[in-house]
Order: structure tokens, then sequence, then C-alpha cells
């Protein structure tokens, strides 16, 4: 399926969804994953921190004010909310992870919360969050997870999905993703038996 019609349907889905989707199943099925993430994001401090498909700010909402924090996501209606929620706790801004706006070697982390399946062209999106971290920064993404057999069979019918999801990735899919883009692979996990959290460093 062409990206651009991916895209498309990912930001209707979320617009439609932005100011219920923290009290929706999605929203109650991230939030779950939150504090193990908070204990990788709490492991430094004062950093520059960039959240790549921010959402409705949920994650940056939770994260030490010490940091300077950042966000970007494709839905408007999305962003809209997030600044209603974070006021002047982060810098928001609409914009697609494939093009991010910032310069080079500018973050110490990047993080990426359930949003990586929606992305059609997943090696162009880890390509810019390398350009746009500091030399040994990291990356933390979190995203679902299947077993083998159910995996292959949700790929199947994401094709025919109105949501935008794009593909569940394997752990070999994800690492070799990884390392194409230049990525070291620090550690991966299943924080609970149906999603994964990694750290990557540049």
């Amino acid at each position: 399926m062409n990206a651009e019609i991916i895209k498309e349907k990912s930001l209707r889905n979320f617009d439609s969804e932005a100011e219920v989707y923290e009290k929706s199943s999605d929203g109650k099925f991230c939030s779950r994953i939150y504090p193990y993430i908070l204990d990788e994001l709490n492991k430094k401090n004062n950093e520059l921190i960039l959240d790549v498909g921010c959402g409705n700010g949920v994650m940056l909402s939770k994260m030490n004010e010490n940091n300077k924090l950042h966000g970007v996501d494709l839905s408007k209606a999305m962003i809209d909310v997030a600044k209603k929620k974070l006021k002047d706790k982060a810098e928001l801004i609409v914009g697609d992870a494939e093009f991010l706006l910032w310069e080079d070697n500018y973050f110490d982390t990047i993080l990426c919360t359930f949003s990586f399946h929606h992305y059609p062209r997943p090696k162009k999106v880890l390509d810019e969050m390398y350009r746009v971290l500091k030399q040994g920064g990291r990356i933390i993404l979190a995203d679902p997870w299947l077993p083998t057999p159910l995996r292959q069979i949700t790929n199947f019918f994401l094709r025919f999905s109105d949501k935008g999801d794009f593909h569940e990735y394997s752990q070999r899919e994800i690492t070799d993703l990884l390392e194409a883009s230049n990525f070291k692979l620090q550690r991966f996990t299943h924080p609970t038996n149906d999603t994964f959290l990694l750290v990557a460093l540049k």
C-alpha cells in the first residue's frame, strides 16, 4: 500500500481520537508500559529529549522537568491536546517522523512509544532519528509484540486496516532495521507479554 495513504489513514484515526485517546483501549494498552519507560528515562537527567509520535503528550507529561522536552506528531489535533496538557513544559510541533525539523546531533534521547508500527518507511524514520541524535545518544522504542504465527496473521490483515497500522515487528526485524541505520542495540526486553521495549545507541 502507498506510504502516503497509510499516513493519511493514521492521521484521520488519531485526529478523531485525540480528545479521548487516553481512555480508549489503545491508550490503556500503551499506559501499562509507561513505568518501564520512565525507569529507563530516569537513569539520566538534564537531557534534551524528543518524543517522536508524542500523541496527546501523556508520556511527556510524566517526564522529569529537569530535562528539556520536545514532541512531534503528525496529528495537529493530538498536538493541540498535548499543548493544553503540557502548557510550557515541552516544545511541541506538528511534523512527519520522516522529516524531523531539528539540526544534526541535537538530542540526547529520542523516545518512540507505540507509534513505530504506523510508519510505512521505518528505515527513513530511523535514519532521521540517528541524524538528530548526539553521538552516544540513545533511542528508547516501545511497540506491540506478538509471537510469530499470530504476528504473521496480524500483519496480513493490517493491510486492510483503516487505522494506519503498517507492520508489527519481530525482534529480528527490528534489530535488522536498527543495524541498517547504524544503531547499536543495547537492550531488548518484554515488559509485558504483548509489548517490547528496546534501547539502542548511536
